[in-house]
């Protein structure tokens, strides 16, 4: 199935530094090249709050002391939306958390954690779901729309709620009892364009392969019926990537979870079971999160955004960059800059920059330089040759920064002078020479976070996979 330049490939990422312990049932989204990671289960529930800097391979534990932090969780749901992060459900069940609504809001930019309920809701009056528990939770335009979950006592529920960013209220999304998913849990959810997309999950003790698409416009389910498609699924995990849904993972019991890559087609509604050539798969895993990082797993792009323009950052790895290797671009650059853009909020270096009510996320932007001749044109970070050593490697102001070589008179230690660091960075991009990639030109990648069965390693297992032209088409 994958021949030719561009196979894709499964790794591990291995950790050097502090990590999460290993985890399944746990909650994950990603903001602006951060993957935020909170609880899950090991012997016993956690409520250690993590984020993954996807192009440093580093992770970094946060602080739960500031404001109220959410308890041991199990099976949350976690989206972001505009420098928040959303964490809700995943309580463990007893008389205390029946009647309450487990809404967490953190603010990266002040690092503080919010309790909806206690801040915003008029108990006597709001309507809002209670705790669950292997739910789904997506974002479409300015809400979070949760489906279904396991709620103690009732067991599974049909339940379909909105909360609205803006006015930080819940609501009912008002659906015919007569066609739609029925009560379950465990199930996967994403959103493409104007649809949400729900696979699988249990219907009280049964496992389900069935396929179904919400449309918000009309406001109505419909079942979507197509051959060779993924068995009876629980526990797996689904991305949109361009006009595909993939699902990884899963099963149909701890004991029968899989490793297998499906690949739905949303416009020509056909099913694809994607095995790479080598193997090099991840284990199989249930109970895990995927995550997308790239242009082509957001639902918005760069001219859309009505802020100016951010510092690149790079992801750049195994003498890859941009996917091309870095020999071959005669010029590259590879930056890790904490953007600062007119309406973010400054953060230290290092930390994400968090966007003001009216921008759109950015993952990375990159640029790279037609040839190293007119490297004495340039303005601003300019190629760095392959294979540079780490001691080459330039930091300034908390920002790590790969620059040309200087000549070669120009002694190694001088590297570490602040005055050679600004004199590489003033030959930079040549503006008419160099055009400045968006997000349509990265590299994709699929992170695999967790699960069960649990790696043999301290650390939560992380799982890449590269994802290229060739996987799309083949």
């Amino acid at each position: 199935m994958y021949k030719g330049f561009g196979q894709p490939v499964w790794r591990q990422l291995s950790q050097s530094k502090a990590a999460p312990v290993k985890r399944y049932k746990h909650g994950c989204c990603i903001c602006e090249g951060y993957i935020y990671l909170y609880g899950g289960r090991r012997q016993n529930g956690l409520k250690d709050f993590w984020r993954y800097n996807v192009a440093e391979n580093e992770w970094e534990e946060l602080d739960c002391a500031a404001g109220t932090a959410p308890e041991e969780l199990e099976e949350p749901s976690l989206v972001a939306h505009e420098g928040m992060i959303y964490v809700f459900g995943g309580m463990m069940d007893s008389a205390y958390t029946q009647g309450k609504t487990p809404l967490w809001i953190y603010d990266i930019g002040a690092l503080r954690w919010i309790w909806w309920q206690k801040t915003f809701s008029d108990e006597a009056t709001k309507p809002a779901p209670k705790n669950r528990k292997g739910h789904t939770a997506v974002v479409f335009e300015a809400q979070m729309y949760v489906y279904g979950g396991y709620v103690d006592i009732k067991g599974p529920s049909q339940e379909f709620w909105s909360f609205s960013f803006d006015a930080q209220d819940w609501c009912p999304v008002l659906t015919s009892c007569d066609v739609g998913p029925g009560p379950r849990y465990s199930h996967s959810a994403a959103v493409y364009k104007s649809g949400m997309y729900l696979f699988g999950g249990l219907v009280g003790l049964v496992e389900q392969n069935d396929f179904w698409k919400w449309d918000f416009n009309s406001s109505t389910w419909s079942r979507i019926k197509a051959r060779s498609g993924p068995q009876q699924l629980v526990g797996h995990s689904a991305v949109v990537y361009q006009d595909s849904m993939l699902i990884f993972g899963g099963g149909r019991s701890h004991n029968s979870s899989d490793n297998s890559l499906w690949k739905f087609r949303l416009t020509a509604q056909t099913w694809e079971r994607l095995s790479p050539a080598t193997d090099t798969s991840p284990p199989s895993k249930i109970y895990h999160c995927t995550i997308g990082v790239g242009p082509s797993f957001q639902e918005k792009h760069v001219d859309e955004l009505p802020c100016s323009t951010p510092a690149p950052s790079f992801l750049c790895q195994d003498g890859v960059c941009n996917g091309q290797p870095v020999a071959a671009l005669k010029g590259a650059c590879c930056l890790n800059f904490s953007a600062q853009v007119p309406g973010h909020c400054s953060s230290s270096p290092g930390k994400p920059s968090i966007k003001n009510a009216n921008s759109t996320n950015i993952e990375m932007r990159t640029f790279s330089v037609q040839s190293s001749e007119r490297s004495d044109q340039l303005q601003g970070p300019t190629l760095l040759a392959p294979n540079v050593p780490e001691e080459q490697w330039g930091c300034e102001n908390g920002h790590h920064l790969l620059v040309q070589l200087p000549p070669a008179d120009v002694g190694t230690e001088q590297l570490s002078d602040n005055s050679v660091l600004r004199e590489a960075r003033t030959k930079g991009l040549a503006q008419g020479d160099m055009p400045l990639h968006t997000r349509d030109h990265l590299p994709e990648v699929l992170l695999i976070v967790g699960g069960k069965p649990l790696s043999e390693h301290g650390c939560i297992s992380l799982w890449q996979m590269k994802i290229c032209e060739t996987f799309l088409k083949c």
